[in-house]
């Protein structure tokens, strides 16, 4: 059952991202994974016709199944909060995406004219050039201790590979073309050790270089 309910979560949030992705030409936020941790990324044209960047990708952990939804009663709150949240985000102008359940808000929101992205109504800047924030928020769903962020920047917007072309009117290409970007990502996010680090442990007092986890005024990591 709990399978179940995992793969119905991950089915409608890779939908919305799918939608996101035919609404914008290859700009918007996607959902996914990294091994056992739920990453969101931020997506932008750029560049060549048809070319796509990594501005930012947030990945998110916690102690509990914060991500999956009990019941419809609760999947109906959750869908609810994140239309109400995805309106109020277009009005003020801004892109958003993520989850948004009874346990965590794992909220995403890009503001494309200042060049931010916000997490926990917190917002970063975005880098210049070919790289791309990452922000490793642990403790999500509030279980042991209260969410925390660590900023790491690295080298991952570019991908002259992985093309956008407009999907037919079925949706199949678009599919193919975010699980290809997702997979060159993972591949250029885990190359951190501190990605790596990050996705390969449990939630816990996370550490870079023998240190506990930075906190937001200390500063950001680089690879």
């Amino acid at each position: 059952m709990r399978l179940r309910q995992v793969a119905t979560s991950l089915s409608l949030l890779f939908a919305s991202g799918v939608a996101a992705a035919q609404q914008h030409n290859g700009s918007g936020i996607s959902g996914g994974a990294i091994g056992g941790v739920s990453a969101d990324y931020v997506r932008l044209s750029w560049g060549p016709p048809d070319s796509v960047r990594l501005a930012a990708a947030v990945l998110w952990r916690g102690k509990s199944d914060w991500a999956v939804t009990q019941g419809p009663i609760e999947a109906k709150r959750s869908r609810e909060a994140m239309d109400s949240a995805r309106r109020d985000a277009n009005v003020r102008g801004v892109e958003a995406g993520g989850t948004i359940t009874g346990a965590a808000n794992a909220w995403v929101e890009y503001d494309r004219r200042g060049r931010t992205v916000s997490v926990l109504n917190q917002p970063y800047s975005l880098p210049a050039g070919d790289s791309t924030l990452v922000l490793l928020v642990d403790h999500v769903d509030h279980v042991g201790a209260e969410p925390s962020v660590v900023p790491v920047v690295l080298a991952c917007a570019a991908d002259f590979d992985v093309m956008y072309s407009s999907p037919p009117s079925d949706g199949r290409d678009v599919i193919k073309t975010m699980q290809d970007w997702e997979g060159h990502w993972r591949t250029c996010l885990l190359g951190s050790s501190a990605v790596r680090e990050f996705v390969e442990s449990r939630s816990r007092d996370y550490r870079v270089g023998g240190r506990r986890h930075l906190t937001l005024d200390q500063g950001i990591l680089t690879r």
